[in-house]
């Protein structure tokens, strides 16, 4: 397994490249951490864009000027997490539904959106938790975030961008 890109007390991370063409999802980000959850201790960081994309339907958006949708997913525990695997499009991504946190936000560019998912990985590693119960305290975080790296008055640590 590759080294984590974020490592914290709680957790580490790994962002993962799968950017396609095809595929609205902009930013991604597996987080492992072990302590939030008695039945599991997987997550993925998604940034989807709300963009048309030619031959799928069109995108939800909770308000006109959403731009993005930043979401933490838990994965599946009866699946086994192999990041090597993962990272190459090797196996599946198991993802368990409803998501825990769902939040659309606007004004901002898919390298900017990245910064704010990159943030939630080092947020998640160092203390906050990913699992459901939390999803108002990740609704505020992500749009203050997007708001700070909108107007530029946000700056992530050098490790992790």
């Amino acid at each position: 397994m590759r080294d984590p890109d974020v490592v914290g007390t709680f957790g580490r991370a790994w962002r993962m490249d799968w950017h396609d063409e095809r595929s609205a999802l902009t930013s991604f980000w597996l987080v492992n951490g072990p302590t939030y959850h008695p039945s599991w201790e997987w997550w993925a960081i998604l940034i989807i864009h709300l963009r048309e994309l030619e031959g799928v339907a069109s995108p939800y958006k909770q308000y006109p000027n959403a731009t993005h949708e930043f979401q933490i997913v838990t994965l599946d525990p009866a699946h086994e997490v192999d990041i090597d695997a993962l990272d190459k499009h090797e196996v599946p991504l198991s993802l368990m539904s409803p998501p825990d946190v769902v939040v659309q936000f606007g004004g901002v560019t898919d390298a900017q959106a990245a910064v704010v998912a990159a943030s939630a990985a080092y947020m998640i590693c160092s203390g906050c938790s990913p699992d459901e119960d939390f999803e108002e305290w990740w609704m505020g975080a992500v749009l203050r975030g997007a708001e700070q790296v909108r107007t530029g008055g946000f700056r992530m640590p050098v490790a992790v961008v």
